[in-house]
């Protein structure tokens, strides 16, 4: 079931991928729990282009910059509290034709 997943992404100056894949992960699902790790500049933060996209996920702006991609899905898989975790990249897109069962 959804409320047993966390779909966690890490996203690093690609505001508007970020908000894309968001945006498709809500249409596909009904109120998804997403995490997203942002390691930008405040200028090209995820939460700071798209605030009524980002007011939908639990959103974790780094104060360190550029952590590197490891560091990031970890951090959000720290932050995940479910049983299930969906790692995803910022420049992905969520279709109909993904099955979580």
């Amino acid at each position: 079931p959804l409320d047993q997943i966390t779909f966690c992404i890490k996203t690093i100056h690609r505001p508007w991928s970020c908000h894309r894949l968001v945006e498709s992960l809500r249409k596909q699902f009904e109120s998804p729990t997403i995490v997203v790790v942002d390691d930008g500049r405040p200028e090209y933060r995820f939460s700071e282009k798209y605030p009524e996209t980002a007011k939908h996920c639990r959103v974790i702006n780094l104060d360190t910059h550029d952590v590197g991609v490891g560091i990031g899905r970890n951090t959000a898989v720290d932050a995940a509290e479910t049983e299930l975790i969906f790692l995803l990249d910022d420049d992905q897109v969520v279709t109909p034709d993904l099955h979580l069962d």
